[in-house]
């Protein structure tokens, strides 16, 4: 009965030690793919806010040659802005 239940724990033991070699072993893969994907995401952050920056200057200069269009295209963005939540949020009440 004994050298059955040493058996049975050295297995238990076994397969416990194999579980752990290969979630540490996912671990490892899961840390390398992540250091991967650091740099084309490093890239893409850098492109959008250089792309993000430009729309800024160009709509600034814009908006600098043309007042009374910039004045009327804030104006109707802040209306369908407005209307577009006043729908989404008269729709939650129902």
């Amino acid at each position: 009965m004994a050298n059955l239940i040493g058996d049975s724990l050295s297995k238990a033991n076994g397969a416990a030690t194999e579980f752990k070699n290969k979630i540490q072993e996912t671990g490892h893969m899961l840390a390398s793919s992540a250091q991967d994907l650091r740099q084309p995401a490093a890239a893409i952050s850098s492109g959008f806010a250089s792309a993000a920056s430009d729309s800024m200057k160009y709509s600034r200069d814009y908006v600098k040659e043309n007042p009374a269009k910039g004045v009327a295209i804030a104006a109707a963005t802040g209306l369908v802005a407005g209307s577009l939540l006043t729908m989404m949020m008269s729709g939650r009440k129902n």
